[in-house]
């Protein structure tokens, strides 16, 4: 149930309660845009792209574009959160630096996700999340920017605080991980990863599903579709996009698009609005 919903071009934002969730009705998904996850009430844990993140009230969770997560929750108690997808563009004439997107970009994937209130020096930054319903306000768009700059610098922050302590040492789920996200548009095959790590086929295979939520072939589609999306919205077009992202023939990425997307390669070039699919709005 929404509490507060609101949607532009560059903002999805959502209040929103399950009194008995259905863990079956969270999926792995990616964002085109940023994301800010808030939990109010709940249990459960977030997988993302390899590392897992126990969650409780008051936790915070970063996912930049492209970052596959999924929610695990706990069916026994009610599940309320905020959360605020949004594209850097909403700031403009320089009020909102760069710096600003540091705790979204400037880490490894699945690292440095979540936060909770020991993160912080202060308390002050929950309040970007209190009365969180912009209903009946003229500008909901502006209360939910408003929001965003309250909140960034306190999160800047605690990251500049956490960056100096990111574990160098990664575990084979995030090595796998990374590895199959650095070569993304080249051939990759459970064979080749296999012989990179020195594992069985087998063991792969269950890493990888278990590390990310979905089987290799599965998230290697995904990423590349957004990361074809991308370049549609500056322009390529969509013969081009197949093939920078990693796609062997047009048909296979034309019938990947439209599954993930619901519409065809060629109604996403120079379109910079918000998809209703499924890779978006599963949180």
């Amino acid at each position: 149930m929404f509490i507060f919903r609101y949607e532009d071009n560059e903002i999805f934002s959502h209040h929103s309660l399950d009194e008995h969730p259905n863990p079956s009705a969270f999926h792995v998904h990616t964002h085109n845009l940023l994301e800010i996850y808030y939990m109010i009430r709940g249990k459960g844990s977030f997988v993302v792209e390899g590392s897992e993140y126990t969650i409780r009230p008051g936790s915070l969770m970063l996912f930049r574009v492209a970052e596959a997560h999924q929610i695990l929750i706990d069916p026994s108690e009610p599940y309320e959160r905020i959360v605020i997808d949004f594209a850097p563009s909403i700031f403009r004439n320089g009020e909102f630096p760069d710096l600003f997107f540091r705790p979204f970009n400037d880490r490894p994937l699945g690292k440095l996700n979540h936060y909770d209130a020991n993160n912080f020096a202060t308390p002050v930054w929950a309040n970007a999340f209190q009365d969180y319903n912009f209903t009946d306000s003229p500008s909901p768009r502006a209360n939910i920017i408003g929001r965003l700059m309250y909140l960034m610098p306190e999160l800047v922050e605690a990251f500049e605080h956490r960056v100096g302590h990111v574990d160098s040492y990664y575990n084979l789920n995030s090595q796998i991980v990374d590895y199959v996200n650095t070569h993304l548009f080249e051939s990759i095959s459970i064979e080749q990863l296999s012989n990179v790590f020195y594992v069985s086929e087998s063991t792969i295979k269950r890493i990888f599903t278990k590390a990310t939520g979905m089987p290799l072939g599965r998230y290697i589609t995904l990423k590349r579709v957004l990361g074809a999306k991308e370049l549609l919205r500056r322009g390529e077009n969509p013969q081009k996009a197949c093939k920078q992202s990693g796609f062997e023939d047009y048909s296979t990425f034309y019938r990947a698009y439209k599954r993930v997307f619901g519409c065809p390669p060629s109604d996403d070039m120079n379109n910079t609005g918000i998809e209703k699919g499924g890779t978006e709005y599963d949180t």
